[in-house]
């Protein structure tokens, strides 16, 4: 009899008998309370296990799921689903928050989504407007037309005019705001992109500040690697009085360039070996169609191995002026001077400085 008893009161619940069916215009806030689903528009309170109705003005409470038909102005709050057929506009909690049309206000839980769009804010592990989003998207992946702002681990949309904050913001149409991350990526920029890896695929006009920026196209970069339609990709390698043997990666731009490579010291090899891996930004001047003059500066960190015993870690200050004839047009001769200064990197002691001469080859 338990049982049946039981298997009773879950029927009424669920299938729910509201306690006012006439018109509920007229019915006071403590005279709205139901239980399940029902037929009536509700303009107070609703509350159910599983609660679905046409229409809410006030709030409704789904302790399982709950749904409103049309729209929705008030408060939703849902334990798994919550879903709205039309705008929702107030404040919807759950689960699963769906909203087919717009969501004018708060939506907050695991997976929020806002079919044609949102203005106001949603919170929640997985957000998405799927047409324009004009307020703050607050979780770990957000997705949308952004005219607003994206806070998140993981940030996609289709038209950037906002902001977009995150570790990975990823464009895939045209980014016109500003994007601020770990790595960006967008097929149009003419915003801003600052990052550590900043990517376009077109540009009109964009700005990208970071430590590695590639752009197909030509964009005003400012980083310690920078790579456009303009660069030119050239290995050098060169002898001088501080390294035996020199091997570089030079980017060469419209008017500067950057340098990546490596040293091996000029010390014997029965005693200790050193060794040396620098970066170098700086910028030339075209003098004649085939002689150019440049300067950068640069650090190098200088590893130095005895035998039989610990070195300790060293790093280098140094600065060049180069001058630069073209041979080929897929070869060259530089010379260099310079001066450098290589202090211990534990107390910032220094242990030499002294005068640069090199000579080198630039290839491609």
């Amino acid at each position: 009899m338990k049982i049946v008893r039981f298997c009773l009161l879950l029927a009424m619940i669920v299938c729910r008998v509201p306690v006012q069916a006439q018109d509920t215009d007229n019915i006071p806030w403590y005279g709205r309370l139901a239980v399940g689903f029902g037929h009536d528009d509700v303009r107070n309170v609703d509350i159910g296990l599983l609660s679905v109705i046409p229409s809410l003005e006030g709030l409704q409470v789904g302790l399982i799921a709950g749904g409103v038909h049309k729209s929705m102005s008030g408060v939703g709050i849902y334990g798994i689903v919550g879903a709205t057929s039309e705008d929702a506009n107030g404040v919807q909690i759950a689960g699963i928050n769906f909203v087919r049309q717009r969501i004018h206000g708060l939506a907050i839980g695991g997976i929020c989504i806002a079919g044609e769009g949102m203005h106001g804010m949603q919170i929640g592990g997985v957000n998405m407007a799927c047409l324009e989003m004009k307020g703050v998207q607050l979780g770990f992946l957000n997705d949308a037309r952004n005219y607003g702002m994206q806070v998140g681990v993981a940030n996609m949309t289709g038209d950037n005019a906002g902001v977009s904050i995150g570790g990975i913001n990823l464009e895939l149409g045209h980014n016109r705001g500003l994007q601020l991350g770990g790595e960006n990526y967008a097929d149009s920029l003419s915003g801003v992109q600052i990052g550590v890896l900043n990517q376009c695929r077109n540009s009109d006009n964009g700005v990208q500040i970071g430590i590695f920026n590639y752009c197909a196209e030509e964009c005003r970069q400012f980083g310690l690697v920078n790579v456009n339609q303009h660069s030119r990709l050239q290995m050098l390698v060169t002898t001088g009085n501080q390294d035996l043997v020199n091997l570089a990666l030079r980017i060469r731009n419209r008017h500067t360039y950057n340098v990546i490579g490596f040293g091996i010291g000029r010390k014997g090899w029965d005693d200790y070996s050193c060794g040396s891996a620098y970066y170098r930004i700086g910028q030339y001047f075209t003098i004649l169609p085939r002689l150019t003059l440049s300067g950068d500066v640069g650090i190098a960190d200088v590893a130095v191995l005895r035998k039989g015993t610990d070195a300790p870690n060293m790093f280098s200050l140094e600065a060049r002026m180069n001058v630069e004839y073209e041979v080929h047009s897929k070869a060259s001769l530089f010379a260099t001077v310079g001066y450098s200064s290589t202090r211990y990197v534990s107390d910032g002691k220094q242990f030499r400085h002294k005068p640069l001469f090199e000579l080198g080859v630039a290839l491609f």
